[in-house]
């Protein structure tokens, strides 16, 4: 029985841009299908259409999509709605947030369906349950960390039992051992009496091919067209060289088996491990510090970040590095210890690209501040983007990179980087490395916060893996990843970094 039907779907923004082109799609009920392509390929204007919300303002969206047996494009909106039988979990989770307490937003989908009030709370339980979130009913949504409001955000679009789960990077901004939740929280749907039909858009293929939990179907886009779809092995085998060359993200024993290919850019087989740097000057330090919002969640944490260097930290979701960057720039008071600034106050990539974007269009972003014309040409043509784009109809990717961009065009010294790869296509965290290492052999340094162990790998001179509360290790980047910090922090390493770390076979 075929849940969704779609035909020769085409979106094009307001100034004729096109974002998807004569997409055909069918989807069986209980079947999960995985959605690849680089950035601004179109992956999220589709899962946009399918949760009947508007894609391109001012734009255009043409074809058919049937969703139960239900047309759902053009429907006179005096019409009955259609069925709600979609539940959606977008790239930015505070997207999804209804409401301000945890329990009455995971209810909010079942309560539209006008189910009691017994069965909306028995949904609630087995939804947060289901993504460890109990422990957060009565928490105001507006205090969760961005991993913990992407899990309450899953919650909330499993809650209702919807017929489609539509999933936009679920994972993006979860630490390894709640990525592995999700997974599982995923692959159990597989078994569930009635299962609903997935889509998933995910970046981080790696980990998930690392668990062996990857839907063993896969339809691949490209510039807004479907450029295969079908098993798995036989896309990656058809257009894996393809995608790899057009910047996607692939799954570690793909990406193994391409290999070098004679005609581009090709997928390294494992990260290239930064050396050792020679100490600068000191342009940043923090001794005995405590952060959090009233209670603590870091203690005694010593930070130190010298010109020359790139410095990483890592952590479970909810465990302090977002605070601790936002401390150190400034923006919150310590709880306890010292900030010395001596190069001055750093500048910082907030974790979320559209809460700095200003400007209306790229170009006028990358102009704030008086930057010179010829700088902001420079900058667009690197980052591949329309300067006349408004910024805020650019996918999370193309937000992502002009976030960083425009904060290292600065010349402030220190540069604080909140998940600096979040929402990356593979092409997109190459950038990332090439940009931060550039920054820091400039004589700048950088600190970074990310749950993607494989770029931390890359990038990073040394790293900080906050454990129980504290901050540890702080040494090179391939001694702490090598050794015990990781496991307790329960981060495991995905399998390119065990590779790069070990020689071993993934």
């Amino acid at each position: 029985m075929s849940v969704l039907r779609v035909r020769d779907l085409t979106v094009t923004t307001a100034t004729g841009r096109t974002l998807l082109a004569g997409v055909d799609l069918d989807v069986g009920a209980g079947e999960q299908v995985l959605v690849v392509g680089p950035s601004g390929s179109g992956k999220s204007t589709l899962l946009r259409v399918l949760a009947r919300l508007e894609p391109a303002p001012g734009g255009t969206v043409t074809g058919s999509v049937e969703l139960a047996g239900e047309q759902v494009l053009g429907r006179d909106p005096d019409e009955d709605p259609p069925p709600l039988d979609v539940g959606w979990l977008p790239q930015d989770p505070a997207a999804g947030a209804c409401l301000p307490i945890v329990a009455d937003d995971v209810a909010f989908g079942c309560e539209n369906r006008a189910w009691s009030i017994d069965r909306v709370e028995a949904a609630i339980d087995r939804a947060l349950a289901a993504v460890d979130g109990l422990a957060w009913r009565d928490r105001d949504t507006g205090t969760l960390s961005a991993g913990q409001a992407q899990r309450v955000g899953l919650a909330a679009a499993l809650a209702p039992e919807p017929a489609l789960l539509l999933l936009d990077e679920p994972t993006a901004l979860l630490d390894p051992g709640a990525l592995r939740g999700v997974q599982r929280v995923v692959a159990r749907l597989r078994g569930q009496h009635d299962p609903p039909a997935v889509l998933l858009v995910e970046h981080r293929l790696d980990e998930w091919a690392d668990a062996g939990e990857l839907p063993t179907r896969v339809v691949a886009l490209d510039g807004g067209r479907v450029v295969a779809d079908g098993p798995a092995e036989r896309v990656w085998r058809r257009v894996g060289a393809d995608l790899a060359r057009a910047g996607a993200h692939l799954p570690w024993p793909v990406e193994a088996r391409l290999g070098r290919s004679p005609d581009g850019d090709p997928p390294p087989l494992a990260p290239s491990v930064p050396g050792s740097v020679e100490p600068g000057a000191t342009l940043l330090r923090a001794t005995g510090l405590a952060v959090g919002h009233g209670a603590p969640v870091l203690t005694d944490a010593e930070v130190t970040v010298r010109a020359g260097e790139v410095v990483a930290v890592v952590g479970a979701n909810g465990c302090g590095k977002s605070t601790l960057l936002h401390t150190l720039a400034g923006l919150h008071a310590p709880l306890a210890g010292e900030v010395a600034r001596p190069a001055g106050r750093p500048a910082l990539v907030l974790g979320d690209a559209e809460h700095q974007l200003l400007g209306q269009t790229v170009a006028e972003e990358l102009a704030i501040g008086g930057t010179p014309p010829d700088v902001v040409e420079r900058t667009v043509r690197a980052l591949r983007l329309d300067p006349d784009a408004s910024v805020h109809r650019l996918s999370g990717g193309e937000q992502r990179r002009l976030s960083v961009a425009t904060v290292l065009q600065g010349e402030r010294a220190v540069v604080l980087a909140d998940e600096p790869t979040h929402g990356l296509d593979r092409a997109g965290v190459r950038w990332a490395v090439r940009t931060l290492r550039a920054a820091a052999e400039a004589g700048r340094g950088v600190l970074l916060t990310t749950h993607d162990l494989r770029f931390v790998l890359e990038v990073a001179d040394r790293v900080h893996v906050v454990v129980g509360g504290r901050l540890r290790g702080g040494g090179p980047t391939r001694e702490v990843l090598a050794g015990d910090l990781t496991a307790l922090a329960g981060l495991p390493l995905p399998a390119a970094a065990r590779v790069a770390l070990t020689g071993a076979a993934a």
